[in-house]
């Protein structure tokens, strides 16, 4: 039996993963480059902090809001095809959900214009119309890259990731070529990037959907994906949030410091991408095979990797994380020690999380997965009571968060093991390549044909 149209065009697992792999790694990089260059362009001071918290919050919210669109279009969309059915319809609730979500989004952004300018974006006019602007680019990418994973062009996939990296180095550095120095102009690019990548990466692709008289129209399960998504990004990001809105008037610069912080605490993340697109594609196969065995050994696999990467993560951050601070964004920025090695323990407690609650989704609990993020989100609010010093406050929240959802994440997936009574032995066979289901955030979902 032959594989997958999604198999066949991409050549096959791991051509696919190489390709999206490669996109991650570009885009992951240049992000980070991008806030680097941000930072020594605009210096210290309200204008940068402005930048990061629109950088952080479009992580925050942007990517919680609109992965799941990518994940529920590339899903539906490969099933579809896999039984040799018209595709049209698997994108029309993920385009009608990214639609309404923009809509509400707007409408809070318009009215509490004054309240998001003052309190988040230093007072910085036009940041709160950019954040809009920003998402609805979010929400183009995410929802093509849903229909090019779904369809199996993963070059096109990775050329749209890495074209969206480049274009924000390049469009930092016109700017800084030119001498600008308005934030908002710095922030125009993240708004530009998604849409201008996404149209190259669509152009001369030929028709991606093929239609029907009566096209079927998949069902969207997108509530507890979306729950999960943006529960589990607002406990990643919310340190440099808390930060901003619990600074004295003498804590001001604190913000920009925890995100330039969290920036390279977090370079691990770059390699447990690696780790995702590997691993835990094989967790939904095994569910389907009924493979209990074989599921608790990927996932054990994929936990001692993960950990591994974040221990290496951790020791590099206590040998050179200031020093690396300091000569990436610049003299001005200057972290404690103490507060960085923190940060990276939060960072590797939260990549665990990630692999467990995968494995969660993987098995259908979904409640669950969402329960996990959200005694993240109680632990990380219950430890900002204790008055400290505020860079600790924050880091010392992070970590609390993410160690509460390690716990709850664990206790949830003994007991989804527990009632799995299934323990076949994977066999290797033709069905173990096909690639299909989500691509997204250096993840790839499996699907048995």
């Amino acid at each position: 039996m032959t594989g997958s149209p999604a198999t066949s065009r991409a050549g096959g697992f791991g051509a696919g993963v190489l390709w999206v792999g490669a996109g991650i790694g570009v885009y992951g990089l240049a992000s980070f480059a991008f806030l680097a260059l941000c930072a020594q362009a605009l210096g210290d001071g309200p204008g940068y902090t402005a930048l990061a918290l629109l950088w952080t919050l479009l992580n925050a919210i942007g990517i919680g809001l609109y992965l799941p669109v990518e994940q529920e279009t590339s899903r539906a969309v490969s099933g579809l095809r896999s039984r040799g059915l018209a595709t049209a319809g698997a994108v029309r609730g993920p385009t009608l959900y990214a639609a309404g979500s923009l809509a509400v989004v707007a409408v809070v952004l318009l009215v509490g214009n004054r309240w998001f300018r003052d309190a988040l974006f230093e007072g910085v006019r036009g940041m709160t119309a950019l954040f809009a602007a920003a998402l609805l680019g979010m929400a183009v990418a995410y929802l093509a890259r849903g229909v090019l994973g779904g369809t199996g062009r993963f070059p096109r996939y990775g050329v749209q990731l890495a074209l969206d990296g480049g274009l924000r180095i390049a469009g930092v550095l016109v700017l800084t070529a030119l001498d600008v120095r308005s934030p908002v102009a710095f922030g125009a690019v993240l708004a530009a990037a998604p849409l201008v990548s996404t149209a190259a990466a669509l152009l001369r692709s030929g028709p991606l959907l093929e239609r029907a008289p009566r096209a079927p129209r998949a069902a969207v399960g997108m509530r507890a994906l979306v729950a999960a998504s943006l529960a589990s990004q607002l406990l990643a990001n919310a340190g440099p949030v808390a930060a901003q809105l619990l600074a004295s008037p003498g804590e001001s610069e604190t913000t920009g410091q925890l995100v330039n912080a969290l920036t390279v605490a977090r370079i691990p993340l770059f390699l447990f991408a690696a780790v995702q697109a590997v691993f835990l594609p094989k967790l939904a196969a095994h569910v389907a095979r009924d493979e209990r065995v074989s599921f608790v050994a990927s996932l054990r696999t994929a936990v001692l990797l993960t950990s591994g990467i974040g221990a290496l993560g951790i020791g590099a951050t206590a040998l050179v994380g200031p020093r690396a601070v300091r000569l990436l964004f610049g003299p001005g920025f200057d972290v404690e020690r103490g507060v960085m090695v923190v940060l990276a323990v939060s960072a590797v407690l939260f990549m665990v999380v990630q692999v467990l609650v995968q494995a969660l989704l993987a098995r259908g609990r979904d409640a669950l997965a969402i329960a996990v993020w959200c005694a993240g989100l109680a632990g990380l609010l219950l430890a900002l009571i204790p008055s400290l010093d505020l860079a600790m406050r924050v880091s010392l929240a992070l970590t609390a968060g993410s160690g509460a959802a390690l716990l709850v994440a664990a206790v949830a997936l003994r007991h989804a093991l527990t009632d799995w009574t299934g323990a076949r032995a994977a066999q290797p066979t033709v069905h173990d390549t096909p690639l299909a289901g989500t691509v997204g955030s250096g993840h790839i979902s499996e699907e048995s044909s």
